[in-house]
């Protein structure tokens, strides 16, 4: 018996230790001639993110508010310890969310995020909604500390971690969108009250929540997104809860009851003539040589963009507004093609040479080739063709498709 006893424990230390190790060789191939694949393996790899790409469904252009308000609740229940995913739920659920936030800011600079964590049957605002991403980054990263007060314990109440955003998203402006991101590890909810009324008033008051989902699907998650004009998805592991909520950094479409309003904005410009004293995160005082100068006030800010803190205006810069208004306008997805065996081609924007067992992709206005690589940077980073602009017939396309973009009105 104690033999029988010792040698399943040693089958289910085996299976735990196994359980993080990545079989890296199994993926590796070898040609005929003997030689690695590794350029297959990378485009294999490259290929499965494109692929995602396309499946998300392209609105193309579309109203969407240029000014976001977002939170970011974070399921903190015991099913969070679960190590099923590297090294735990809550660690990759937070170091998904760190570069989601960074993310985010990068694509929408002008809006704001904040942070609220569920446990133990209640809801607790870890991050205001702060348009800070210094701030945002630091509050997360305490969660994951052995000293933070606010260990993984009990169970989680979507309807007290909706009401918490809900009331702090209703003073926000209508003509900015209000979201709410949920990523939850446990399959049950423990609410003090009836969960379709919570439903109803994120509806009246136009919030978006999407949830992305750690375990097995919930079925009320799902009914709370699809009503609330969300959608809700399960990760098969921590490189798609990261690619979930990498796709949230584009601007939600507005609904159409929505009405649009006017917001007053200033362009401040950096004078450096004056010294000006920023605090930190760490909480000390530094000087600064200059600042950004309130155009309305001529007050001093440290960094931009940000509301003034004399007369409230909100201070942005050109680029600010260039990021956000590419959302409005996205970029076309390529054609995938194959070119035959003895064509030497090259790609129009690094200028090597077309491997022959990997498919190109052309731009549907300019018709320029480019690699899988260049590929994946235009669509998620440049945002902009290259070719494009330098023919003078891409030019013509891509100004008549503008303007027949701005005509229609959408």
């Amino acid at each position: 018996f104690l033999s029988s006893f010792i040698k399943k424990k040693m089958a289910n230390f085996a299976d735990v230790f196994e359980r993080g190790v990545e079989f890296v060789w199994e993926e590796v191939q070898e040609r005929d001639d003997g030689t690695l694949c590794i350029e297959d393996i990378t485009a294999q790899s490259l290929s499965k993110d494109r692929k995602r790409r396309l499946e998300q469904q392209h609105i193309g252009p579309c109203k969407r508010g240029l000014i976001r308000h977002l939170f970011i609740v974070l399921d903190m229940s015991q099913d969070m310890e679960d190590d099923d995913l590297k090294p735990n739920r809550l660690q990759c659920a937070i170091t998904q969310s760190t570069k989601f936030v960074h993310a985010f800011f990068h694509e929408n600079p002008i809006s704001s995020v904040g942070v609220i964590a569920m446990r133990e049957g209640i809801a607790r605002i870890v991050c205001e909604l702060s348009g800070n991403k210094d701030t945002v980054v630091k509050l997360l990263q305490q969660l994951t500390r052995t000293d933070c007060p606010l260990f993984p314990a009990g169970e989680v109440s979507l309807q007290n971690a909706l009401n918490v955003a809900k009331r702090s998203l209703r003073s926000v402006p209508t003509h900015s969108t209000r979201e709410v991101v949920i990523i939850m590890g446990s399959l049950s909810t423990c609410d003090p009250g009836d969960i379709n009324d919570t439903i109803n008033s994120l509806q009246q008051d136009k919030v978006i929540v999407n949830i992305i989902g750690l375990s097995a699907a919930v079925r009320v998650c799902e009914h709370m997104a699809n009503e609330s004009g969300g959608w809700y998805h399960v990760a098969m592991d921590e490189e798609h809860v990261g690619e979930l909520l990498l796709s949230l950094t584009i601007p939600p479409p507005i609904l159409s009851n929505v009405t649009s309003a006017q917001m007053a904005l200033g362009f401040a410009s950096f004078d450096s003539s004056h010294l000006i004293v920023r605090r930190t995160n760490a909480g000390d005082f530094k000087i600064l040589d200059g600042g950004y100068a309130c155009p309305q006030c001529h007050s001093l800010v440290s960094e931009c963009p940000r509301r003034c803190g004399t007369c409230g205006l909100m201070l942005v810069c050109s680029s600010h507004l260039a990021k956000s208004f590419r959302q409005m306008f996205p970029l076309s997805p390529f054609q995938e093609m194959k070119i035959q065996y003895d064509e030497q081609l090259h790609c129009s924007a690094c200028n090597i040479l077309f491997p022959k067992t990997l498919p190109v992709y052309k731009c549907p206005n300019c018709k320029e080739l480019y690699c899988l690589e260049c590929d994946i940077y235009i669509h998620q980073q440049l945002h902009v063709c290259p070719g494009c602009p330098v023919t003078s017939e891409g030019w013509d396309a891509h100004s008549s498709q503008l303007k027949q973009r701005i005509s229609s009105g959408e």
